[in-house]
């Protein structure tokens, strides 16, 4: 049964791992797609209003830009959204061991506000 924990804990952490590195890869997609279609932004900012910029003042621009806009929004999520906070009560949850500890430390509060330590009722 522990070779079995080893191995899901294992299994966890490697997930952890990839869902750091995805983050990672979300952005620098995000950047790419932005560096990919500068040409399009240029033509469509002269055709739209008329400013002439070169493709190399673009990337320049519009990769602090991309950054920015997804820092932006991280700290959308943290603080109006309190997105961390949300999620560890999702998972909380749905973690059947943290209810049932949780039942635990309420039943024994009760006894204590009770004055029923020994869990037979007063009597």
């Amino acid at each position: 049964m522990k070779k079995l924990t080893k191995i899901k804990n294992r299994l966890v952490e490697q997930k952890y791992r990839f869902d750091i590195g995805m983050t990672m890869m979300t952005i620098m997609n995000f950047i790419l797609l932005v560096l990919i279609n500068t040409n399009q932004i240029r033509d469509w900012l002269q055709a739209a209003f008329s400013i002439h910029i070169t493709t190399k003042t673009l990337m320049i621009i519009s990769v602090p830009a991309a950054l920015l806009s997804v820092w932006l929004f991280g700290t959308f999520l943290d603080k109006v959204v309190n997105y961390q906070a949300t999620l560890r009560s999702i998972d909380n949850k749905r973690n059947p061991e943290l209810t049932a500890i949780l039942e635990k430390v309420t039943l024994i509060e009760k006894r204590v506000y009770e004055g029923d330590m020994d869990g037979k009722g007063r009597g």
